[in-house]
């Protein structure tokens, strides 16, 4: 078991999650997700991306959509994610201080 620290960048999950928030994010193996969960992914076009589970498909692929629709990578462009690619779920939020 694992927790791991992240810096928020850009606004593709605000109003929850804004520039240069952090997260906190639980990892090991055989992590339970459901959708509505928010998670930290290794995505292989986008890097290390913090995004919301839309859907989980029968084939247990994880379908991502950002909070900000209007700021965020669409689903589609997303694609697929595997378990493998999921670095962890995100259990604990640290705001900016500087937040507007």
């Amino acid at each position: 078991m694992k927790l791991k620290l992240f810096r928020v960048s850009g606004d593709s999950m605000s109003p929850q999650f804004v520039e240069n928030d952090y997260v906190l994010a639980f990892s090991r193996r055989n992590l339970r997700l459901k959708p509505g969960q928010v998670v930290v992914v290794s995505h292989p076009l986008y890097g290390t991306i913090i995004k919301r589970i839309a859907q989980i498909t029968n084939d247990h692929k994880l379908r991502l959509r950002g909070d900000n629709q209007q700021q965020s990578t669409s689903t589609e462009a997303l694609g697929e994610i595997i378990q493998e690619q999921v670095i962890g779920r995100v259990v604990w939020h640290i705001p900016s201080t500087f937040r507007s």
